[in-house]
């Protein structure tokens, strides 16, 4: 298993304002593309699993403890995860097009990368539900 670097991890978790798992979904949205079908299927899977809970709140900064958040702040915030998850909806897609993946299990065909790429496809659409899915695309 390859090493998430993070530059100063404290840094960004002192000030309580990055999401922390900014830097692990990111390697993950990445890891969607790799040659392997087992990188790729685990990468799905985890942002399944991550988005399921934090679809809301992905890539979106909090205001420090005590602090309350301004209306220009709120709605960076809103446009930062309504991007972030609009992208990842877009790659999601694209292995969903692209992904030639097939296990033969007894007399069934399986797609594993295409199957757990289509469920994390359905956690960020939970998140985007404000969002056209046309708008997705454009």
């Amino acid at each position: 298993a390859a090493a998430i670097d993070v530059e100063d991890p404290s840094a960004a978790a002192a000030d309580g304002k990055a999401w922390p798992f900014t830097e692990f979904a990111d390697t993950l949205v990445d890891k969607l593309f790799h040659p392997s079908w087992t990188h790729r299927h685990g990468a799905a899977s985890a942002l399944r699993d991550l988005l399921s809970a934090q679809a809301v709140s992905a890539h979106v900064d909090a205001p420090p403890p005590g602090e309350m958040l301004s209306s220009e702040d709120a709605a960076a915030a809103c446009s930062a995860n309504r991007a972030w998850l609009q992208d990842t909806a877009c790659r999601l897609l694209c292995v969903l097009a692209l992904d030639r993946f097939v296990d033969m299990a007894g007399d069934r065909l399986m797609a594993p990368v295409r199957e757990a790429a289509a469920q994390a496809l359905g956690a960020v659409a939970h998140g985007l539900r404000a969002v056209a899915p046309a708008d997705v695309l454009s």
